[in-house]
């Protein structure tokens, strides 16, 4: 495949959410992972966000009909450190052998200046790779060609786990800049993208409680469970970075949003040592009611919703009881490291933990770390992907996402219950930026 010539510009906006964002905007909910990496407060004097066009000068510039833009922070590693956006991604715009070119042409343009990005410090092994997320599968072709075939999927990628992008493909001649070859040097398992959409609108007060509106409404909790946030001061990120084979670090978690489940034990049960709940060793510290008992406490689940008024609010600030369950917002807005431990299972606690987590994203975005879209003289009613399974959006901030491995049935039903629905396969991969410029020069010379 040639690159159309001239090779794609590529452009800084230095005020995405006022000269970006609204553009994504009619694109949802595809280009969801990258507007809410662009909203949320997680960032550093490092982050960059690039595009194939220029920062509107008037508010009146319409979006061009075909862009690639992308966020990166290369401080971030060994966290995702890109989120990439494709008008290419779209399904109803055409996939002629021309949007190939154009759409491979832009994305490897964006690359070719993260290239010239200062590398992460302190430096580390392969730090010329890029660790780019939730990339829609119909990409993958555009970063790699032949050499897709030798690359073993990894169930959580990272730097540890990515070879050198230069020796990847079936001789070693990737330097040299063969197309052929692509700037892929890892990727994960596939995961299906579940995309949980908005109420259409608010719900009448006459329907409050029947259940109709998904997100809207809380689930009850059993007796002697309550909801709160994930507490520093109590070590609790010690406990969640445990449990997750997700590569986390505190001050990630303690800047993204989050939900909890508390369980307090009533006072006939024994009392556990302090330092228990968050030992890696152990699942749970309080003997909580059986899971085979669920459907003989559906009263007590009811009479209960009344007794955690006192605390299940919406600053949901008692800490009593021990962390038995929770879900955190990433920095694209996607729900990550949800968690109940195996003792507290059964219960219907993971999808109670879930949805309050969406609801408080609709309610107080900003209070779960994204901020707002500036306004924009775009429409952002007619875009081709917000009219998602029948449900219209009438509030971006409503829109949440999670990221389930394909073979991963019981998160997929998790996220299903609380309104989810399948979207579109994505991986994680690595992308060798030092060969950027080769692949595009050896492109060129393909096209003469």
């Amino acid at each position: 495949m040639s690159l159309p010539l001239p090779h794609p510009q590529t452009h800084t906006h230095t005020d995405p959410l006022k000269t970006l964002a609204p553009f994504l905007l009619p694109d949802l909910p595809h280009s969801l992972p990258l507007l809410r990496r662009i909203q949320h407060r997680l960032s550093s004097p490092t982050a960059r966000t690039l595009a194939t066009f220029p920062p509107p000068t008037s508010i009146t510039t319409p979006p061009p009909s075909s862009f690639s833009a992308l966020w990166i922070d290369r401080s971030r590693a060994p966290e995702t450190e890109c989120w990439l956006f494709s008008t290419y991604e779209l399904p109803s715009r055409p996939h002629t052998p021309h949007d190939e070119a154009q759409a491979k042409a832009q994305i490897l343009a964006l690359f070719h200046a993260v290239a010239t990005l200062p590398p992460p410090e302190p430096r580390r092994a392969n730090d010329d790779v890029v660790i780019l997320g939730t990339l829609n599968e119909c990409l993958l072709p555009l970063l790699a060609a032949s050499d897709l075939e030798h690359l073993v999927p990894e169930k959580v990628l990272s730097r540890s786990v990515v070879g050198d992008a230069r020796t990847r493909g079936t001789d070693g001649e990737g330097k040299k800049g063969r197309e052929d070859v692509g700037v892929l040097s890892g990727l994960s398992v596939p995961y299906m993208k579940w995309i949980i959409a908005p109420p259409p609108s608010p719900a009448p007060a006459t329907d409050a409680g029947n259940g109709n509106n998904q997100v809207e409404q809380d689930i009850p909790l059993p007796a002697n469970y309550h909801f709160d946030r994930v507490r520093a001061e109590k070590g609790e990120y010690k406990l969640v970075i445990s449990r997750s084979d997700i590569p986390r670090t505190e001050k990630t978690l303690s800047e993204l949003g989050s939900k909890g489940i508390r369980y307090l034990a009533p006072l006939s049960s024994p009392s556990p040592s302090p330092s228990s709940s968050f030992s890696h060793s152990s699942n749970t510290t309080l003997p909580p009611p059986k899971a085979s008992t669920a459907t003989a406490t559906a009263k007590a689940t009811k009479d209960a919703s009344s007794s955690n008024k006192d605390t299940d609010t919406d600053t949901d600030t008692d800490p009593s009881g021990d962390l038995i369950s929770w879900s955190f917002l990433s920095p694209d807005g996607s729900l990550s490291s949800l968690h109940v431990e195996p003792a507290h299972r059964g219960l219907g606690l993971a999808k109670a933990v879930s949805r309050r987590l969406f609801r408080h994203l609709a309610e107080d975005p900003a209070g779960m770390g994204f901020r707002a879209v500036e306004p924009l003289a775009v429409e952002t009613g007619g875009g081709e992907g917000i009219d998602w399974g029948g449900v219209r959006a009438v509030r971006d901030e409503a829109w949440a996402h999670s990221d389930v491995a394909v073979d991963n049935l019981g998160s997929a039903g998790v996220v299903r219950r609380v309104g989810g629905r399948e979207g579109w396969v994505v991986r994680w991969v690595g992308v060798g930026v030092g060969m950027v410029g080769g692949v595009i020069e050896g492109c060129k010379v393909r096209g003469l």
